[in-house]
């Protein structure tokens, strides 16, 4: 077999590749890496408001007189230990895209999954605890239909937005593990 019968199967193999970079954009006009990039500053920026403003739930909480066993003082260190992780997550994978470490921003897929389906949980458990509130207490469910749908809705959009980004990071995870295969090769 001569080489210039396989150079049309790897020119095939970068066409396709190509094909695959034109249509990489996030957002539908930003370019992929760049969207990524603004993602990741912004999950940054909201981890570690987070982180912050849970410390500080829990030091006021601790200051009046409640002990750590309490429910809401398990509640936001709970919250605090996630969103700690997610910004060190996040730190890692602005770093692994910044020097196509598809190995690392891997990791940082696998979390954003996990924390979808903890988001998913979360949205359950609330609106579980508001109905459970409700019935409890004797109020009448249609009156506060519009609270429940409320609390469903709101997530759930918030829940889509994060699928949203979960494949935006999911095409940023297979265009590093072509440059990773491109350079090992």
């Amino acid at each position: 077999m001569s080489t210039d019968a396989k150079r049309p199967a790897s020119s095939s193999a970068n066409a396709v590749a190509s094909a695959d970079d034109a249509r990489a954009t996030c957002c539908c006009c930003i370019d992929l890496r760049t969207g990524v990039y603004i993602l990741l500053l912004l999950e940054i920026a909201l981890t570690l408001w987070s982180v912050i403003s849970n410390a500080l739930s829990v030091a006021t909480l601790l200051q009046y007189g409640l002990r750590p066993g309490n429910s809401d003082t398990a509640n936001y260190v709970f919250s605090f230990v996630v969103n700690g992780i997610g910004f060190g997550m996040a730190c890692m994978a602005l770093h692994a895209v910044y020097k196509d470490d598809a190995r690392r921003f891997k990791i940082f897929y696998t979390w954003e999954l996990i924390a979808l389906v903890l988001m998913v949980l979360n949205v359950i458990v609330v609106v579980a605890l508001f109905a459970t509130l409700l019935a409890g207490v004797g109020l009448d469910m249609g009156l506060y239909s519009g609270v429940l749908v409320a609390l469903i809705l709101v997530p759930c959009l918030l829940i889509l937005l994060r699928v949203y980004i979960v494949i935006v990071f999911r095409r940023m995870l297979r265009k590093l593990e072509r440059v990773a295969h491109s350079s090992a090769a």
